[in-house]
């Protein structure tokens, strides 16, 4: 009785084992890709084009990253992306108007300011927007470089402003730069915040919703939603990544995922990623 009972944990014990121990898929990919936004699904297609056998781990359960479009009421309502930004010459607005998408172009000159209550003089505001730009250009590589929180601070104690207008210049760097840049105006270079270059002007929004990108994207990709990558492990040559305790086996991955995903170490390397790039992890702000 004692032997028969002994078998029987032996045995389940197995099954136990034979549960959690991560599944290999029995494929070899040529390259996966971790990671289902509009970044993703892009390489994806592409990639797939050049003949090359694809898959896609997403954790969502959903496609697109930051492009979520959301039905309501009958009105498409963006609850991440939500514009072309500098949409003449941009591929993303090539890639619109390939596949007939509606677009419609936002007028930067359209904004209503109010302050305390009241709307802002046109005048009065497009005038301290001259003035702002012109100060930091002006000051741009000019003596040591310095931060734009002590660049705008000095422009402020420079001009006249009284403290209505200050509040409007706050306004402006806060929605001009920290926000269009994703980093405080104190880890910002007065040299150099800008320095990457855009396409032209022109600020698009797709009224059916920026998923219609993504939509056209996914079709033929093979994508696994509810998948969190917790491990990439290269071995002899290949690439092991661990999902949802399965193995996928692939000969190179591209990972896509947020840059605070990479940070939060949520997604083990093995061997870990060098130095170098674990310090630009480690350093970069979100949006830079």
């Amino acid at each position: 009785m004692v032997i028969i009972i002994k078998r029987k944990l032996l045995i389940i014990i197995l099954l136990i084992v034979g549960w959690t121990r991560a599944q290999n898929d029995g494929r070899i990919y040529d390259i996966l890709i971790v990671g289902a936004g509009i970044s993703g699904l892009a390489a994806a297609d592409n990639l797939i084009d050049s003949g090359k056998d694809i898959l896609v781990l997403e954790a969502r359960d959903r496609i697109g990253g930051r492009i979520w479009s959301h039905l309501w009421n009958g009105v498409i309502i963006e609850e991440g992306a939500n514009w072309i930004h500098t949409s003449d010459g941009n591929p993303i607005t090539e890639f619109a108007e390939k596949h007939g998408f509606t677009t419609y172009e936002t007028p930067l000159n359209s904004m209503v300011a109010y302050l305390n209550g009241k709307e802002i003089d046109n005048d009065e505001y497009d005038y301290l927007v001259k003035e702002f730009w012109s100060y930091i250009i002006a000051n741009q590589e000019k003596g040591q470089d310095e931060s734009l929180a002590n660049t705008i601070s000095n422009f402020k104690l420079k001009k006249s402003f009284q403290f209505d207008e200050k509040i409007v210049i706050n306004y402006l760097a806060n929605s001009e730069i920290s926000n269009e840049y994703g980093a405080d105006l104190t880890n910002l270079s007065r040299d150099y915040f800008d320095i990457g270059e855009d396409y032209g002007d022109g600020e698009l929004v797709l009224p059916n919703g920026l998923q219609q990108l993504t939509d056209v994207l996914k079709d033929e990709v093979d994508i696994r939603l509810n998948h969190i990558v917790t491990k990439i492990e290269y071995q002899d040559g290949r690439v092991i990544v661990y999902a949802n305790n399965k193995k996928f086996h692939a000969k190179k991955v591209l990972v896509t995922v947020p840059l605070g995903v990479l940070k939060s170490g949520d997604i083990e390397f093995i061997p870990p990623l060098p130095t170098s790039k674990q310090n630009a992890i480690s350093e970069l702000g979100m949006g830079l």
